[in-house]
Order: structure tokens, then C-alpha cells, then sequence
């Protein structure tokens, strides 16, 4: 946990791993302070750190555990048409926090609410460089 970490939950200790379950999970990966300007910056970093942490910890359990895992919370948000098989070699997938994309653009102050402006240049780049293999 950092200390930004830990302000969220007094049983959060900067500097200390914490194994996050149920609601303190859930507040760990929500919370943010709407009184600090770009608050939800740090939420999505927290965001990163935990899925990434899940996957770790899935791993761990070997093959089919990241599904038998997940499933329970997500089947109720998820429609998929994946068999238990293309699960299964879902979790030898290779995820990088610092291959984690995020939107180019900035957060301004509106009316009553933050809001993002995305750079819709450097966002077309960035689904090209993404989503796209140069044909020759």
C-alpha cells in the first residue's frame, strides 16, 4: 500500500502488503476523494494494481483457477461465448502494468463536474498503433 493507499482505509498501512477481500476490495478499487482535483487518476491506478495483482495471484493456483476465481463475481456482468478450454489459455496471458493504455487527453474543471477532454489526434494514433498491423 502507499500512503495514498492507505488514507482510504484506516486498516491500510503505507509500506505493507494487504490481501483484499470483499468490501474492502470493492472501496479499494472505487473509492475516490471528489474533493481532489483528477482523484479518479489515482483510482485507475489502483485499478491497475489490483487487477494485475488478481492475475498474479490467480497464476499462482495454476491454469483455470483465474476463471474459478473471477467467475462468481463477474458471470452476473459478463455474456461470453468462450469455452472452458479458451478460459483456461486466458491465464498463461502475458499482462504488463506498463502495457496498460490510457486516453490521451487532460482533466479540466466544468460547470459543476470534472471532466476529460480527450486529444482526439493522439487517441486515432494510439487505436492505430493499438488495434492495427501496417500491410505491405
Amino acid at each position: 500500500m502507499t500512503e495514498e493507499d492507505a488514507a482510504i482505509n484506516p486498516t491500510f498501512e503505507a509500506g505493507k502488503e494487504v490481501c483484499l477481500k470483499g468490501a474492502d476490495a470493492e472501496n479499494y478499487v472505487r473509492y475516490r476523494d471528489t474533493n481532489v482535483f483528477n482523484s479518479n487518476e489515482g483510482r485507475m491506478q489502483r485499478q491497475v494494481k489490483y487487477v494485475t495483482a488478481l492475475i498474479k495471484n490467480a497464476r499462482s493456483h495454476g491454469g483455470s483457477a483465474l476463471y474459478n476465481l473471477i467467475s462468481p463475481f463477474l458471470d452476473k456482468y459478463i455474456e461470453t461465448d468462450l469455452d472452458g478450454d479458451q478460459i483456461d489459455a486466458l491465464s498463461s496471458y502475458t499482462y504488463l502494468t506498463d502495457e496498460v493504455a490510457y486516453l490521451p487527453g487532460e482533466t479540466v474543471m466544468g460547470e459543476e463536474f470534472e471532466e476529460f477532454h480527450p486529444d482526439e489526434e493522439s487517441l486515432q494514433e494510439q487505436i492505430i498503433r493499438t488495434y492495427y498491423k501496417e500491410v505491405n
